[in-house]
């Protein structure tokens, strides 16, 4: 089961146990808060769902990720959402809320507590796959999908914008 954020263009898996989509209706939204009504009683599946879920969003963004190019040139196509530079590139990692940590990694691991804290614009020179998430208090609040930054000779030019 998963969620798309339209506002923040991502969206996040999450595994609910014996739950599948095709037991309830359809799903409500219904002033901020998504309500999925039931409807298991003639499904002849295995699950013992008969739960209705209310689903609402706690408030935390996921950290934002943008990128600066240092040397070369970075672009960012925005038909396939595909990020590539050439030289060297520096990331650079933001959160609205002040009280938050960033915590990030470059292997396409999902962060933990023990990951690297961000404090300063990372530079990288090479294919990176960066994922960050907020933290507050060791308690993980909202990771922001992998963004991959493709190392290329010269990025192409076709349906893409650029960016400095």
């Amino acid at each position: 089961m998963g969620y798309y954020d339209l506002t923040y263009d991502q969206g996040q898996f999450e595994y609910f146990g014996g739950a599948r989509a095709g037991c309830w209706i359809n799903m409500l939204a219904v002033g901020g808060i998504v309500l999925v009504p039931d409807d298991s009683r003639a499904c002849r599946c295995a699950y013992q769902n008969q739960a209705t879920l209310a689903l609402i969003r706690h408030g935390v963004r996921p950290p934002h990720i943008t990128a600066i190019a240092e040397s070369g040139d970075y672009r960012y196509d925005v038909q396939s959402r595909s990020h590539t530079f050439s030289g060297r590139l520096r990331i650079v990692m933001s959160h609205p809320q002040q009280d938050v940590q960033i915590r990030y990694t470059l292997d396409d691991s999902y962060p933990t507590h023990r990951s690297p804290l961000y404090t300063s614009p990372i530079a990288i020179e090479r294919t990176t796959p960066v994922r960050a998430s907020a933290f507050k208090g060791g308690r993980k609040l909202a990771v922001r999908d992998a963004i991959i930054f493709t190392k290329v000779d010269k990025p192409e030019t076709s349906g893409q914008k650029r960016r400095r």
